[in-house]
């Protein structure tokens, strides 16, 4: 039993987390970025 609109409402939901997930890692990424610059600024 595949409906349409199930199939259309798994597709929206896995972009959904597949944003979200990048979304984690741009932020994870930027947080480790900025840690290590404010490690370069300090004497």
């Amino acid at each position: 039993m595949n409906h349409p609109a199930l199939q259309f409402q798994d597709r929206l939901n896995r972009r959904i987390f597949l944003k979200n997930s990048s979304a984690a890692i741009g932020a994870a990424a930027l947080g480790s970025l900025l840690q290590d610059e404010a490690a370069a600024a300090s004497p």
